[in-house]
């Protein structure tokens, strides 16, 4: 699906896109558990989020970092 957005990247480009994409999933897959993708459902995204919002206020990330990671997954 991305195979447009990637065509002109040098290695180093490729492994930076690649990377945070990667780590988006991990840590989807560490919120919603590892299963079917035809099996995740809304309240996975839900607690995704929620996990991130409490990120933000404990002062473990920014927003940003949550909307980017969030972004990552929507086309991956």
């Amino acid at each position: 699906m991305t195979k447009d957005e990637v065509r002109d990247l040098s290695p180093d480009q490729l492994r930076i896109w690649r990377n945070g994409r990667s780590r988006a999933v991990e840590r989807f897959v560490k919120i919603a558990k590892d299963k079917p993708i035809n099996e995740i459902n809304e309240e996975d995204g839900i607690n995704y989020c929620e996990w991130w919002r409490g990120r933000i206020i404990a002062e473990e990330a920014e927003p940003k970092t949550a909307n980017k990671d969030i972004g990552q997954l929507n086309r991956c």
